[in-house]
Parts: structure tokens; C-alpha cells; sequence
């Protein structure tokens, strides 16, 4: 396989590219089925048209499907002549640049079809039209940046930047939206529309449209609040029982003060606190509900079923990074997919890699995950990157298959998408990088060619979706304590070898059949309704099932109350404020689910080490509410320094209470250890990474750890070899496997 240097063109590097995989089926039911290709899961994504890589991807990939950017902003870059901006002044439009971007591409991709990637930032003189609807925060003082970054506010505005529109301005808002009808106009006049079957959103901050950081307290902003809060309280009368304060209307309520952290306490009271918790979950909206009023009009204009993509901050889809996504996207009539990050240090060879998202939830709404692969190479690794964070960049074409298979055999195995994000447009022009993606695309076009019912495990991951918001610190969701201190705890559980399903919560309460559930991971449920703690006490907490609990479920409720956690998790608990982050270590026992005395439980050793890096002089002002188990009934697996109980297990009588009360205690080896005991299906041994789908596998392991143990049958997905039960795998090497429909062979 090589390049007909007859008509491939080199792309020019330094803007950024993307290719990408999904699923055909999810895309044939949401756009028009009449306009999609049998094998378009292949996607070719570029970001900047004049770099486009489209011969290249076509001829030697075979992408039926590419990505074309419409820069709809005032973006002059001489580089790249002719370049002219799209938006260059309120009012006007040139739209020359894409047009020929795109034609260029449907020259070099003559049998391809194509997604308009609308890259939306509004022009220099925006500010000076709509004055009035500049973001604003609590001092007055005004949003400013780079068509890319919000970089801060300030009074006057600093040299080389813009001001930056409210993200609440109906105006903004509007007159983008006229700006993406009017290039559909023009693409129709020349006669292109017909090659597109799709858009996706970006622009705003980080290219994401990311509003959750700071307020914004425009008069934009204040009349959308109202909006929002008539929409979820319908009443004043509710308002007011909501807030505690009687006195609030929806018609003259105010934006509450933006806090990053309390002097009463980590955790916010729905006593005092809800007009804080409204007004973060407002802002962390606005984001998503930008991107989908702009994918409308892109709808409308096309005229046809078209498929509609978005980008979203951030790769942890529990209730770290995703709760807006539950609120708006699941919700959304209009977004199908949505892109997201991995952890980038997870990666790298030798580590567990991936996200862990609610990846049954997507499936229950109908909603596409794409995982981001923003990846680096030795082809153009990029400064400060090939010195200071090697672990992004695939030095040889080993470490990039390694990455690959890791990254993409977690999403075909749960039937939903990756993508390769080219940042410099060089990054995979290697043909052994080429050969490699095409392998995973062929394989999963193999795959839904003849689909099979989703496999579901006896483990399942259950997030809850308003537990940020709770977090006095949140706003600073890099640098909040729990959030750094769970960072990667659910990521880790991966290593236990132990398949397990993700969910949000009221999408895994409204499963009709639990019964093959043997274990059930409450990852943050700082706060449950009364209909849901109903519904686990009846009907998840029996039938000899294992309860995990991590940190403070159920400890939200009128007031945050330890007597809540105690209710929840059957234990007796207590609470207490420390002005230093405890340490956890396991105690000896000889309880089954025990480990060796004096271990550092989960991910508590690196968490404890980045934790005391400047982050807890800052942020910990009223301490850290630490919790521990002093119940005379309950088994004491392990002890904070003090002696006190970090981590218990109690026998309920219909089922059995596993409590981690510090959190980024919660440990792979003991999820490992639970399984066994109940006799769950493990398809390898401890540190065996595995994403098992209905007919796929992708395992990886840190160490070996004996066989993989697998139904009959199976196949090597790369060799198309048969692999015998008792095949030993390359510790060093993701393994990609078709699966037999038959059952694992347990292991015990």
C-alpha cells in the first residue's frame, strides 16, 4: 500500500487534523439512511482546511466520510495564502476560504462524504455593536482572550486580545447561527450540499464552548438565570421553599455570589447553599445548550436528517466532568454525539489508559461517545512535549500500536467511537500508523456488520449526577480535593481484571432486571432523593449482592448529616475535620476481602503525593471532613493513621456493605478479591485491564498473570489465529479478541 503521488498532497502542518471511528448504526438511524455509505465508521476529522490530508486518508485508508472547518470567525492567517476571513466584521461574510477548502477536499475525496465542523468565534468589533452583553464577572470587570481562550478579565483591554460576549447573549447566539445559514445558502448555491450529512459544533473557550469556570454576571447572564430557574421551579412559592428564603421571586431574584470554597464546611447545605448549586449548574449547562442552539440552525438549514456532534471538557464522564451531560445531552433532541478526553498520562504503556464513562447510559438515550486521541508521535512530538510529558507522545510505532489498542479497543468494545485528533496534521503520516488505524477501523466495521445484543456483567459502576456541585471547591475542578483525589480511582478499577458496566444512577434503578448484578459500585452519590435510596434499599441491597460505597453516600440531604452515611451504608459512622489529608494503610485481618498489612490502599499514595504539591494550604480553609467507621460489627480492613477505621465490611443478611470512607481508597486488588468470592466471571487474572463487548474483547495487563480464560472458539482479532483457553499473552502486549457467543469459563 503506498501514496499515488499523481494526485496526493502533502498536507502543511501546523494546524490540527482528525480522524475518526464510530459506529455506522448509530449514525444510519440518526441521519438520512439514503446518504450514508455501508462502511462509513471511517472518518477523516480536519480541523483546518488547507491542511487537509484527504488523498492520503481516502486512497490509503478508504474514508468514506471527511470533516471539513468552517471557520466562522475573523481568523487571518497570511501563512496559508489565499486565506481570507470568514466573519471578518459584524455583518459581513466571505465565505471563499471554506468553499475551497471544501472543494479541494471533494476533489482529493471524490467518492466521500462530509461533516461541517462550524468553528464559531465572533469577530474583534462584536464588542462594539453589543457593548452591554460583554461577559462579566462579579467586580465588573470584563471578559477578554484570543478567539480560543477566555484568558481574564480586566477593565481596559489588554494589547492583542478581544472582549468576549456573554455565553448568555441571545444575540451572540443569534447571529452566529445566521452566519452558519447563510454558508449552508451558499453551499447549496453551489450545488455541495448534498455531500453532507453532518455538523459538529466547536468555538468558545478551548474550542469546547467550557462555561462552567467563572461566573458571568451580565444582564444577559441575570435574565437567563431567571429563565432557567422559572423552568425548574415553575413557581416563586417553589423558589423561595427551595433557596429558604422567603422573600425570593423569579422575578426579581439575583445572581448569588461565585465561591470556591466555604468557612463551614467541605460540602455545601441545601439549607443555605441551593441558590450556589443553581447557579453552578446553570453555568455548566450554558455550554452545551450554546452548541445545541447552533447545531439547530445547521439542522434547519440543511433541510435533511443529518447527524450533529459537539465537543464537551474533560474525559471523565461520572460525576467529576459530566453532570451537564445528563442534564442537556441525554435530554437533547438535537445533539446525537459528543467528543471527549482521556486522561493523557494514563496512556502511555504500563498504565491502565482509557475513561471510564457511563457508557450504558449513552446506550439508553441514544447518544454517541467519542473518545479524543489526542496523540503525539516521534513524527512531530512538539515542544515542551517530547521532554516534559513523554508519556503523551508514541516515540515508535510499538508504542503507538500499544496506545491504539488500549484506547480503541475500550470504545469498540462498548460500541461507541474514538478519534484521532492530528495537532500538528503529521502526527500518523507513518504507513505503519496508517496500517494500524485501518486494522481497528476494518475491525469494527467487521463487527457491526453482523451485530449481536449488548453483553451486560454481573459489576456494575454507578455514578451519581449532581455530586460536583456539592463540593465547596468545585469550581476549581482541577484542583478540588475530591476531585483530585478520585481522579483516577474509577480508572483504576480497571486493572482488577473484573468486567464491569458503567451507569448513571436513574438509568441503572429504572433496569427492569437486576438479577444477574452480583456487585454494585455507588462511586459519588454525595446526594440521593428519596425515590432513589428507596429504590437501592429495596431493590439493589438484597439477594446476597455486595454494596461498594466510596466517601459519602447519601450524606446530602436536607443537611449534610453523618447520620445519613450511617443509614446508607448500614455502618456506624463519624465524622470529623482535619486540617491535613489522612493516609490510609490496610489493617491485618483475615477477612476474604483483605489485603497485606500496611498497604497503601488504591490510587491514596500518588493522590496524597499531588494533593500536598501546593493544593492543601489553598483549598483546604475549613478543613477536610474525614469519615470513619466505628462500628463494633463491622470488619476493619483498613486504618487511617490514627487507628480509626478507613475501610469496612459488614454482613447485612440479604447482602453485604463494603465501605471506603477516605476517598482514592477505593482498591482494585479488594474489587478483585469481592468478585472472586462471588464467583463472578473473569475472563483473565488480576491486572488484566479488560473491555469485553458482545462479540469483542481488548485486554491489557501491567504484569503477567497467568491465561486468559475465554469461551471457546474465540479468534485473535489481528492474527485471525484460534486462541486455545489457556493462551499466555505478552504482558506488554493489548491483545484484541472476537469473541465465540458462548460464556466465559469461569475462574476462581
Amino acid at each position: 500500500m503506498g501514496f499515488r503521488h499523481s494526485s496526493y498532497n502533502a498536507p502543511i502542518s501546523g494546524k490540527a487534523a482528525f480522524f475518526v471511528c464510530f459506529a455506522p448504526s448509530f449514525l444510519r438511524i440518526k441521519a438520512d439512511p439514503t446518504l450514508i455509505p455501508s462502511d462509513w465508521d471511517k472518518l477523516y476529522f480536519n480541523h483546518r482546511g488547507y491542511t487537509g490530508d484527504y488523498a492520503g486518508m481516502s486512497q490509503i485508508g478508504k474514508v468514506p466520510i471527511m470533516v471539513v472547518t468552517v471557520n466562522l470567525n475573523d481568523i487571518q492567517d497570511n501563512r496559508y495564502p489565499p486565506f481570507y476571513p470568514v466573519w471578518p466584521r459584524m455583518g459581513t461574510y466571505d465565505f471563499r476560504t471554506p468553499l475551497h477548502w471544501l472543494e479541494k477536499a471533494v476533489h482529493n475525496a471524490p467518492e466521500s462524504y462530509f461533516i461541517l465542523n462550524f468553528n464559531i468565534g465572533w469577530p474583534e468589533d462584536w464588542a462594539d455593536h453589543h457593548p452591554e452583553e460583554i461577559w462579566t464577572n462579579e467586580k465588573g470587570d470584563y471578559a477578554y482572550g484570543t478567539t480560543v481562550h477566555l484568558r481574564g478579565f480586566a477593565k481596559e483591554l489588554p494589547p492583542n486580545h478581544r472582549w468576549i460576549p456573554s455565553p448568555f447573549s441571545k444575540k451572540a447566539i443569534e447571529e452566529a447561527q445566521r452566519g452558519i445559514r447563510q454558508f449552508i445558502e451558499e453551499l447549496k448555491r453551489e450545488g455541495l450540499d448534498h455531500r453532507v450529512i453532518g455538523c459538529h459544533i466547536a468555538g468558545g473557550h478551548d474550542g469546547q464552548f467550557y462555561t462552567g469556570r467563572h461566573a458571568d454576571y451580565s444582564p444577559a447572564a441575570q435574565s437567563a438565570f431567571r429563565e432557567w430557574l422559572r423552568e425548574r421551579y415553575g413557581s416563586s412559592e417553589e423558589l423561595a421553599k427551595a433557596w429558604n428564603r422567603p422573600a425570593v421571586t423569579l422575578g426579581t431574584v439575583e445572581l448569588p455570589d461565585w465561591i470556591e470554597a466555604s468557612p463551614d464546611g467541605y460540602f455545601l447545605s441545601p439549607q443555605k447553599d441551593q441558590a450556589v448549586i443553581d447557579h453552578r449548574q446553570f453555568m455548566h449547562e450554558q455550554g452545551t445548550r450554546i452548541m445545541e442552539s447552533l447545531a439547530q440552525a445547521a439542522k434547519e438549514a440543511l433541510g435533511k436528517r443529518v447527524v450533529a456532534l459537539a465537543w464537551t471538557m474533560g474525559g471523565n464522564f461520572g460525576g467529576t466532568n459530566g453532570d451537564e451531560l445528563f442534564t442537556v445531552f441525554h435530554k437533547s433532541r438535537v445533539l446525537d454525539g459528543i467528543v471527549a478526553q482521556p486522561s493523557y498520562e494514563l496512556r502511555v504503556p504500563g498504565l491502565f489508559g482509557g475513561f471510564v464513562s457511563a457508557f450504558e447510559s449513552f446506550h439508553e438515550h441514544g447518544k454517541l461517545l467519542i473518545k479524543e486521541l489526542d496523540l503525539r508521535t516521534w513524527l512531530r512530538p512538539g515542544a515542551p512535549e517530547a521532554t516534559s510529558q513523554q508519556q503523551v507522545s508514541a516515540m515508535t510505532l510499538t508504542m503507538f500500536e500499544d496506545i491504539h489498542r488500549k484506547e480503541a479497543g475500550e470504545m469498540i468494545a462498548a460500541e461507541q467511537g474514538y478519534w484521532f485528533f492530528d495537532i500538528g496534521t503529521t502526527h500518523f503520516r507513518d504507513p505503519g500508523m496508517l496500517r494500524e488505524i485501518h486494522r481497528g477501523v476494518t475491525l469494527y466495521h467487521e463487527l457491526l456488520r453482523n451485530p449481536s445484543a449488548r453483553r451486560h456483567h454481573e459489576v456494575a459502576l454507578v455514578y451519581g449526577k449532581e455530586s460536583r456541585y456539592w463540593q465547596a471547591d468545585f469550581p476549581v475542578a482541577s484542583r478540588s480535593i475530591q476531585s483530585r483525589l478520585d481522579r483516577y480511582t474509577d480508572l483504576s478499577l480497571r486493572s482488577a481484571g473484573v468486567p464491569f458496566d458503567c451507569w448513571y444512577l436513574d438509568d441503572f434503578l429504572a433496569r427492569a432486571d437486576l438479577s444477574q448484578i452480583k456487585v454494585v459500585i455507588f462511586f459519588n452519590l454525595l446526594r440521593l432523593t428519596d425515590e432513589q435510596r428507596a429504590a437501592i434499599q429495596q431493590r439493589v441491597a438484597a439477594n446476597g449482592r455486595v454494596l461498594v460505597w466510596n466517601y459519602a453516600p447519601n450524606y446530602i440531604t436536607s443537611a449534610p448529616s453523618v447520620e445519613n452515611i450511617s443509614a446508607i451504608t448500614g455502618m456506624k459512622t463519624a465524622r470529623s475535620v482535619v486540617k491535613t489529608l489522612p493516609l490510609v494503610r490496610s489493617s491485618e485481618s483475615r477477612h476474604p476481602f483483605a489485603l497485606p498489612k500496611d498497604r497503601l490502599l488504591g490510587m491514596g499514595e500518588t493522590s496524597w503525593i499531588m494533593t500536598q504539591l501546593g493544593l492543601e494550604g489553598r483549598r483546604l480553609q475549613s478543613g477536610f471532613e474525614r469519615f470513619s467507621i466505628e462500628d463494633p460489627d463491622a470488619h476493619i480492613l483498613a486504618r487511617y493513621e490514627d487507628g480509626t477505621g478507613a475501610v469496612a465490611v459488614k454482613e447485612m443478611g440479604s447482602w453485604t456493605s463494603l465501605y471506603f470512607a477516605m476517598p482514592g481508597t477505593l482498591d482494585s486488588l479488594i474489587l478483585r478479591k469481592v468478585a472472586e468470592r462471588l464467583a463472578v466471571q473473569l475472563p483473565g487474572g488480576y491486572r488484566h485491564a479488560a473491555s469485553i463487548g458482545a462479540r469483542f474483547a481488548s485486554f491489557y495487563t501491567l504484569i503477567p498473570q497467568g491465561p486468559l480464560r475465554l469461551p471457546k472458539e474465540s479468534v485473535d482479532a489481528i492474527t485471525r489465529q484460534p486462541i486455545h483457553t489457556t493462551t499466555e499473552y505478552d504482558a506488554a502486549t493489548p491483545s484484541w479478541i472476537l469473541l465465540s457467543p458462548t460464556q466465559y469459563e469461569n475462574t476462581r
